[in-house]
């Protein structure tokens, strides 16, 4: 089965996270696509220590995918709170869609815990 994942380790600036971003692993989709090519990411961290919460957004035309085998969600929605050093919890949701045929789904995943510096 596909997976995804946060990069251990989000940088804070100022109590917000600079942008949230990941290693991307789109093989063994359902359906087995032949070219998933992701078009938009989105991102929420939370801290219960400060109840803190950020939302990001990314897509393919922000440069979310610019890596190949990464993603950044490089487009801030909502922040509430300020971060600070320590654990948090990372939670992501990926849009993808075959350049090949019709296929196209959604891959989620969560990291618990990230560690925000």
């Amino acid at each position: 089965m596909a997976g995804g994942n946060w990069d251990p380790v989000q940088n804070i600036t100022s109590g917000r996270v600079d942008f949230s971003t990941g290693p991307l692993d789109l093989t063994g989709l359902p359906g087995n696509p032949t070219d998933p090519t992701p078009r938009w990411v989105d991102a929420w961290i939370v801290q219960s220590s400060t109840g803190s919460a950020q939302t990001y957004h990314g897509s393919k035309g922000s440069g979310a995918f610019a890596v190949a085998g990464h993603w950044i969600a490089n487009v801030r929605l909502y922040n509430r709170g300020t971060f600070l050093p320590g654990p948090a919890v990372g939670i992501a949701l990926v849009y993808w869609k075959d350049t090949n045929s019709s296929s196209k789904g959604y891959l989620w995943w969560s990291e618990d815990p990230i560690e925000l510096q």
